[in-house]
């Protein structure tokens, strides 16, 4: 029993590695991933190694991109409502920023929808 449960591991892994190695006709290679139900993870994929990995989507706040030194920007993760607003451009106001007066701050910013440039999120979107 254990000799056949193994053999039926080894074949299913063996598939498995079969069908992700699989190129089409001008030697792309297809990758099936999934961010499950409602979005609930976050996928990445290296192109250097095939490499895939997966992690919650509600287990960060702020991310920050550095590509180079005149490369950088951040994203805010708008699935768990996370708010910016541009609250005032003068230094000097900043210690008396009071969020009693949010609704005088104007429309939240948000990232953009688009994935050309991931540099620029909500951050980015103010004055």
């Amino acid at each position: 029993m254990k000799t056949k449960l193994l053999l039926a591991s080894v074949l299913a892994l063996s598939v498995q590695q079969t069908v992700l190695a699989q190129t089409d006709a001008l030697g792309y290679s297809q990758v099936n991933m999934t961010m499950g139900n409602q979005y609930q993870n976050r996928v990445f994929f290296n192109l250097a190694d095939a490499n895939m990995t997966s992690q919650p989507a509600n287990t960060w706040d702020i991310a920050f991109y550095r590509n180079s030194a005149f490369a950088f920007g951040s994203r805010i993760n708008d699935a768990l409502d996370i708010q910016v607003y541009a609250v005032s451009t003068n230094l000097a106001d900043w210690d008396n920023i009071n969020l009693n007066n949010e609704s005088s701050w104007g429309e939240p910013l948000y990232n953009p929808d688009q994935t050309t440039d991931i540099s620029q999120g909500a951050f980015e979107q103010g004055p």
